[in-house]
């Protein structure tokens, strides 16, 4: 980690510990699975912490249901890790959700999320998310980002499911199911889900350095995908959509073909070059277009001529007989944040 990184850690009270997860605890709330890591801490490698940390964090296991937020820390039960820490409201937090945990990444022609990420489906053999669909509808935010006009950004945001929706060897397709007025994020337990595309201009409760992230709900079992959320830091980003793209700003195409990466099943790659790596720069276009590897897992996982059989419906949205429901998109933002570090 750099050092000036590491030094605005500190300066928050925070540290860099090193131990092992001994206990876990998951609940819903509003559409939103919250887990508590209890962390034995073994040792403390910079700052100062207690000799155990309760790690508030989205994601985790529930009812037969996995969730998972694309820029979010994944600890599992029993697991070993060496993390960037720091105070919160409800107990303590990994700086900057995923990149506070120190792991070696290993080179991957492409990298599938699967079940076994985070507190997700514990007990279950772990298992690659898909879609057990021909098409997967998404829902976009009748308002979308304030730097730009709808219009300008819809354009943006088409171009980017154009391009995974290119892959002639791929059955998976996505497709517009239109606007709302009341975007829902997060995964109601009764009725119809879904896939929705929007922006919080306030109130963003990920890392600050997080341009967008993505929020996934699946079968336990299966791996099965029933639910994905796509939501913009328009808090702590100004966005583009300019055709060779504008410094100081995040593109849009740039972003949403990363995110609709995450949609589809896949987990951040280590490789710089790929679509799916963890990181942007500004004014960064270079992800608009996809990989040959990252063509390669799309076509690998939904390959043609391997179509499911959809005696159940392939609409791509979950539904679920369990009691509860998702709420809108600030309120889930209100649930996230709750876990911010104290001021």
């Amino acid at each position: 980690m750099p050092v000036v990184a590491l030094a605005v850690i500190l300066a928050a009270g925070g540290a860099t510990v090193a131990g092992e997860v001994e206990a876990q605890d998951s609940q819903w709330v509003d559409g939103v699975i919250m887990t508590r890591s209890t962390l034995r801490v073994d040792a403390v490698l910079a700052g100062a912490a207690p000799a155990r940390l309760e790690l508030v964090h989205v994601g985790g296991s529930r009812d037969g249901l996995g969730q998972r937020l694309s820029t979010e820390v994944e600890l599992a039960l029993g697991e070993r890790v060496t993390l960037d820490v720091e105070p919160a409201v409800d107990g303590w937090r990994v700086s900057g959700g995923a990149r506070g945990k120190h792991a070696p990444w290993q080179p991957w022609l492409y990298v599938r999320t699967t079940t076994a990420v985070s507190t997700t489906c514990q007990g279950y053999d772990p298992k690659p998310l898909y879609w057990r669909a021909l098409e997967v509808p998404l829902t976009f935010a009748a308002t979308l980002s304030a730097d730009v006009s709808t219009a300008t950004a819809r354009t943006a945001l088409d171009a980017s499911v154009a391009t995974w929706n290119a892959l002639d060897c791929a059955y998976l397709k996505l497709t517009d199911a239109g606007t709302t007025t009341t975007p829902t994020v997060g995964y109601q337990r009764s009725g119809t889900n879904t896939n929705v595309v929007t922006w919080l201009e306030s109130g963003w409760p990920q890392s600050a350095a997080a341009i967008a992230a993505t929020l996934t709900t699946f079968e336990c079992g299966t791996g099965k995908l029933v639910d994905a959320d796509v939501l913009f830091n328009g808090q702590g980003f100004t966005f583009s959509a300019a055709p060779l793209g504008l410094p100081a700003t995040a593109d849009i195409e740039n972003t949403f073909t990363h995110e609709l990466g995450h949609l589809v099943g896949f987990d951040h790659n280590p490789d710089p070059t790929s679509t799916m790596y963890a990181e942007a720069a500004p004014g960064e276009i270079v992800k608009r277009d996809l990989t040959a590897d990252d063509a390669a897992g799309m076509c690998a996982v939904y390959p043609v001529g391997q179509e499911p059989d959809l005696d159940e419906g392939g609409c791509g949205c979950g539904t679920s007989p369990t009691p509860g429901a998702g709420g809108a998109a600030l309120a889930v933002a209100a649930v996230l944040g709750r876990r911010r570090r104290r001021r």
